[in-house]
């Protein structure tokens, strides 16, 4: 997808031109997330979103990231694996950056909680858990 070939860790070397790529394009890329989630397309949207997390880390919309997670969510036990996965260990992440450890913790484990759940997801989560654990002292 359109997001996927931009997102930050397909440039390697390149970071600040995808990020300044996906500036430029992020009106865009924000209707067609709302269009995915409008038109039921769950899977479309999620990739997106999982794909977007890292952009909205490094540029600091994670208030946006987490409107945009909280919508995606609850259609989780609609969504295959290794996407599930995926979408839960990301919005962890996302979660612990508003500061919301709990929730991250939460979703962290439910991430690795899935035996078929894609290796960069539980890298991910268990960063995540780790990172609240460090925050809590």
């Amino acid at each position: 997808t359109f997001v996927a070939h931009r997102a930050p860790e397909h440039y390697g070397g390149e970071l600040e031109l995808s990020l300044r790529e996906l500036d430029r394009d992020y009106p865009n890329v924000r209707a067609a997330l709302g269009w995915a989630l409008a038109a039921g397309e769950m899977a479309i949207a999620a990739g997106m979103a999982t794909e977007l997390a890292e952009y909205w880390d490094r540029r600091g919309l994670i208030a946006e990231s987490q409107a945009w997670m909280e919508r995606l969510l609850p259609v989780i036990p609609d969504l295959g694996q290794p996407l599930r996965s995926r979408l839960q260990a990301n919005a962890a992440f996302l979660a612990y950056r508003a500061g919301a450890y709990e929730r991250a913790v939460d979703l962290a484990q439910l991430a690795c909680a899935a035996v078929e759940a894609a290796p960069e997801a539980l890298v991910i989560a268990a960063n995540s858990a780790a990172l609240v654990a460090q925050a809590l002292g």
